[in-house]
């Protein structure tokens, strides 16, 4: 009987549960159960930025959760696609923010119209991730992606994450 004290019983909890449902009487106030909260959506252009300039940065923090490393480095990985110029930043650079939030807004950019053009209304991150996964699933990026490893080769893209931080189908491997 020892286990009996301090807790209530099952008949008690769903009375409570039941109680909190319900609408409150008259000078009563009523209990909320509190929602799960969710994460909300983020552009494209955030998560690219939040990419490059977080510190300490997304891929080597450890307070960071799998899925959402996971989400930022397709995220950035699909993304670097979109920008048939390439890009080159450098950390130490002054102006290094307002290139990487250029870069950003060019690429989210080229990206939804991509999306739009292949069928997909998607602006939200997670959708447009979604999106790229099936397109790519399809075949529709390797010509992207093929560009992309031709820009690496030619020095067009300098790129401050390490290789092992960026997503398998886009790692910076130039040609030996």
């Amino acid at each position: 009987m020892w286990y009996l004290y301090g807790r209530s019983s099952d008949a008690e909890q769903v009375e409570k549960q039941q109680l909190s449902v319900l609408p409150a009487a008259e000078g009563q106030s009523t209990t909320k159960v509190a929602r799960a909260k969710k994460k909300g959506s983020q552009s494209l252009a955030a998560i690219w930025f939040e990419w490059f300039t977080a510190e300490p940065r997304v891929y080597a923090s450890p307070v960071v959760k799998k899925t959402t490393l996971y989400e930022f480095r397709h995220i950035t990985g699909y993304m670097m696609l979109f920008l048939p110029t390439g890009f080159a930043l450098d950390v130490a650079s002054p102006a290094y923010k307002d290139e990487v939030l250029a870069l950003g807004d060019k690429a989210r950019k080229s990206a939804l119209e991509f999306l739009k053009a292949n069928g997909s209304s998607a602006i939200a991150a997670g959708t447009a991730l979604k999106a790229f996964r099936k397109l790519h699933k399809q075949g529709k990026l390797d010509t992207h992606i093929a560009q992309f490893h031709e820009l690496v080769d030619s020095g067009s893209i300098v790129d401050p994450t390490p290789p092992s931080a960026l997503p398998t189908f886009i790692r910076l491997r130039p040609s030996q």
